[in-house]
Order: structure tokens, then C-alpha cells, then sequence
């Protein structure tokens, strides 16, 4: 179940925070929820500021790719 955060507290969380998972600590929400209501509220006019995007694993995107390109078809 979703926890119900005010629209004050949401702004005060995500203005305060380095990144959407503080938020999430924050308000109890899930990330992706944060994320949509972030959005949502930016549409509506509120300038909330962007996070930065951090990377999941730290991939080697250059191994990556040359291992993608191993199962390409000839």
C-alpha cells in the first residue's frame, strides 16, 4: 500500500534530497512513484529540480557492446 504524503511534504523531500532513492527514504514511496510525481508536478508548473542519473552497475559499456556484437548474426 502507498503511503500518503501532502504535496508540501513531497516538495520539501525532493528539493532536499541528492536523488530520487533519498526521496523514497524519505516519504516511504516507491521510486518510481516518486519519479512519476516529480514529473507530474513539474508539468503543472512547480520547478522542482532534476536529478542527476546515477548508473545502476557501473558497466564497461565498451565490453558490453563487443559482447552483444558476439551473438549478431553473419
Amino acid at each position: 500500500m502507498t503511503q500518503k504524503v501532502d504535496a508540501r511534504t513531497f516538495v520539501e523531500a525532493w528539493q532536499t534530497s541528492n536523488s530520487v532513492d533519498e526521496v523514497a527514504q524519505k516519504t516511504g514511496l516507491p521510486k518510481k512513484y516518486c519519479s512519476s510525481r516529480a514529473s507530474t508536478y513539474r508539468k503543472r508548473g512547480v520547478p522542482l529540480k532534476r536529478m542527476t542519473h546515477t548508473p545502476r552497475g557501473g558497466e564497461d559499456w565498451q565490453e558490453l557492446a563487443d559482447f552483444a556484437r558476439t551473438f549478431k548474426e553473419n
